[in-house]
């Protein structure tokens, strides 16, 4: 306001309107002439699109990108989209057609979360490997529904389902600890359905160990157990 601004001569007055005129015209968009920083192309079924809706999207180690959607995961190169899905009684098909997170590993192995457990996809024979939950084997996977997939600073992937945290303690074959909600064991998970995971590499909260987030409280990874951690304290200094 400026009749709440302290009486100055005009001479000293005139330069400071000056400068904020400058400034106003500078932040006010000019709609007749107004042009976008940035210009956006279409990716759509039309394209090759395996499915309209995307739920995650990644960049691999050799330059492509990846859509996942709620009907098959999409390659994109550039030029061409290739689709990949799964195939009834095909075991190196996509795990499941509806993708629900990417991660890649230090190794530049790409994993693919589904609905139906995980894909790690092979390049050189451009197929995958697939792994699903098996209820007479401990070891495999606690749920297919998998939403999250992480490395911590010691190279081992977890992976958050709707069934519990699962650590991956063998690749070949892949082999799982599961981490569960237990009644009565604060140390345990909140409850099993984890649906995002976050490595704090740089140590900056005390832990370069895993945060798995399933609504409040957070849960960080300790050893072999799970510490329950209200939001901020564990960061508070």
């Amino acid at each position: 306001d400026l009749h709440s601004f302290p009486t100055r001569r005009s001479s000293d007055l005139e330069p400071a309107l000056l400068l904020s005129l400058s400034l106003m015209v500078l932040r006010s968009p000019v709609h007749a002439q107004e042009t976008h920083p940035f210009l956006f192309d279409h990716l759509t079924i039309d394209d090759g699109l395996s499915q309209s809706t995307v739920f995650a999207i990644t960049r691999d180690a050799d330059g492509y990108l990846w859509f996942g959607t709620r009907d098959g995961l999409s390659r994109y190169d550039s030029r061409s989209i290739k689709v990949y899905r799964n195939r009834k009684g095909d075991p190196k098909s996509l795990s499941g057609n509806s993708i629900q997170c990417f991660f890649t590993d230090d190794h530049k192995t790409l994993w693919i979360g589904t609905n139906e457990g995980i894909s790690i996809y092979n390049p050189v024979q451009d197929n995958f490997i697939q792994s699903k939950l098996n209820p007479d084997i401990s070891q495999k996977l606690s749920s297919n529904h998998v939403t999250a997939i992480a490395e911590d600073k010691n190279g081992t992937i977890w992976i958050g389902t709707y069934g519990g945290l699962c650590k991956v303690t063998s690749r070949k074959p892949l082999r799982y600890e599961h981490f569960r909600h237990r009644d009565g064991d604060l140390n345990s998970l909140v409850n099993d359905e984890v649906r995002s995971l976050f490595v704090d590499k740089k140590e900056s909260c005390g832990s370069a160990r895993p945060w798995a987030y399933h609504g409040l409280p957070l849960i960080r990874m300790a050893g072999s157990r799970s510490e329950e951690r209200r939001v901020g304290k564990e960061c508070r200094s």
